[in-house]
């Protein structure tokens, strides 16, 4: 095999521009890498509500409070049905609201972070 053919390979070459490249598929989460220009991303879309919960409470358990924040912190991840209950019911539109929904302790499962909002 020759190696020097795939040493001359770019991004471009690799992952097409916009289009998803399947990296993994479990039970639990479908993970792609996304080019946009000289940018890759990783999107990981859970499919269960248990998934969810366990990165969230992997995110938690490396956040520091500490280290140094920039202007903009992630603090919660939930699945889009919930979001959309949450919209439906006006508490995302209600800025106070939706802060005293993330507050809340029996919402802490789609919290990846200590900090209050």
């Amino acid at each position: 095999m020759d190696f020097d053919q795939y040493e001359a390979l770019t991004l471009a070459d690799i992952l097409e521009d916009g289009v998803p490249m399947l990296v993994s598929d479990t039970p639990d989460t479908t993970t792609y890498l996304v080019r946009n220009g000289n940018v890759v991303r990783t999107v990981a879309y859970h499919k269960t509500v248990a998934s969810v919960m366990a990165a969230n409470a992997s995110e938690a358990a490396e956040f520091s409070r500490t280290s140094k924040l920039g202007e903009n912190v992630k603090v919660a991840s939930m699945p889009m049905s919930v979001y959309l209950d949450l919209h439906a019911q006006g508490i995302v539109q209600d800025k106070a609201e939706y802060k005293k929904w993330l507050n809340n302790s029996d919402n802490a499962w789609a919290r990846v972070n200590n900090l209050r909002v």
